[in-house]
């Protein structure tokens, strides 16, 4: 019920947000119309805009109706940016965003998932930099199967090849984000 009356007190805003995708994929069918035109009615069309352009008074017209559009959409976009209907929804988003990713680093990965998302899950649960050693054992105990013998050599290659990743001078492995 909550979610209901924060999308009933949007008002303009919700129309504004709905408003611009139409606008938008009119803009997409108008151009597929033009591409699909023939070349003689392009020629047409770009001359009428031409001379539409170049004539003083239509020029004049198309300037103020374009000043108009922009002023009346800059009144529509700060109105409803400054709704309070707007930011609870907008903080509800990011809640629900870290919710998600909260739930998602919780739960396993799928079967037959590659080494590199166990490992980047690893790196990105650890407290600091892992030895390649740590992180291959890790990526076993989370569930990945391997047949190597050599596995840790396995994953230090994956790491040296994903830039994502980072070595550090003691020769730990961190998620490339964390070292700044």
């Amino acid at each position: 019920m909550r979610t209901i009356s924060r999308f009933l007190s949007l008002g303009s805003g919700f129309a504004m947000v709905v408003g611009g995708h139409m606008i938008y994929g009119l803009a997409i069918l108008v151009a597929d119309f033009v591409r699909k035109l023939p070349p003689f009615l392009k020629v047409l069309l770009g001359a009428a805009a031409a001379i539409a352009l170049l004539h003083p008074d239509s020029r004049k017209r198309i300037i103020q109706f374009t000043q108009k559009l922009l002023q009346n959409v800059r009144v529509g976009v700060s109105s409803a940016l400054s709704s309070e209907g707007i930011r609870s929804l907008v903080d509800e988003a990011s809640l629900a965003a870290s919710s998600r990713k909260a739930i998602m680093d919780a739960l396993p990965l799928k079967k037959g998932s590659p080494a590199i998302a166990f490992a980047f899950r690893v790196c990105q649960r650890a407290e600091g930099p892992l030895p390649d050693s740590v992180i291959a054992e890790r990526i076993k105990s989370a569930g990945y199967v391997t047949r190597s013998r050599t596995f840790v050599a396995y994953v230090r290659r994956i790491l040296r090849r994903d830039s994502r990743f980072a070595v550090t001078a003691e020769g730990g492995w961190t998620l490339r984000n964390e070292l700044g």
